[in-house]
């Protein structure tokens, strides 16, 4: 189940999942105007005893209309094999026939439309509230340099350690309600207090 959230920094995208009575939660940040960062997905929930911090940082800088530069890092836990290579579905290594087949990111964002996004020609359906919700930040932003205002984020002061939200932890011993929908909402709200935990602190508890 996906969802988004505003936060001082940007937004972050939340993927919730349900395991019995376990509730893997996955936070990503989206920091604005560029920066991605991203938690590790590669183990599965029942060796998630811990929270895990961001695996990946991101920045995505436009070169023009059509060409975005893209650099980041990723972190690993010492005794693991580092992770290579851009990450599945992020360029267009895979064979044309295999990217329809199962598409990537890379096939939602740059291969349609030829290669630019074209708002008009889009249909926007509940699914896309994060890219709404990060189209009008971005929209804000601009509108408000364009008028001569300042920025209000914590990413253009100087000094102090700005913090950040993205990071996993599954949330034991929450059953699940009596119909799908209603599990759905119960999902929607630990998620949430998740997410307001996080903001509201800083941090996580361990």
């Amino acid at each position: 189940m996906w969802d988004w959230m505003e936060t001082p920094l940007g937004m972050v995208y939340i993927d919730t999942r349900r395991q019995g009575d376990r509730v893997w939660v996955r936070v990503a940040d989206f920091i604005l105007p560029n920066i991605h960062q991203f938690p590790p997905n590669a183990d599965p929930m029942a060796l998630r005893n811990s929270i895990n911090r961001p695996q990946a940082t991101t920045w995505a800088v436009p070169l023009d209309d059509r060409h975005t530069m893209q650099i980041g890092y990723y972190r690993t836990p010492e005794g693991k094999e580092p992770r290579r290579g851009s990450g599945f579905g992020q360029d267009a290594s895979r064979s044309y026939e295999e990217r329809q087949r199962v598409p990537g990111d890379y096939d939602a964002q740059v291969s349609i439309h030829g290669g630019t996004a074209r708002h008009g020609l889009e249909h926007l359906a509940a699914t896309d509230r994060g890219i709404i919700m990060m189209r009008n930040m971005i929209r804000r932003g601009i509108r408000a340099v364009g008028k001569g205002e300042a920025l209000e984020s914590p990413m253009l002061r100087n000094g102090s350690a700005v913090p950040t939200y993205s990071h996993d932890r599954v949330v034991s011993g929450i059953a699940p309600a009596a119909t799908q929908e209603a599990d759905r909402q119960l999902l929607r709200r630990v998620a949430r207090g998740v997410v307001k935990e996080t903001v509201k602190t800083g941090w996580t508890d361990a």
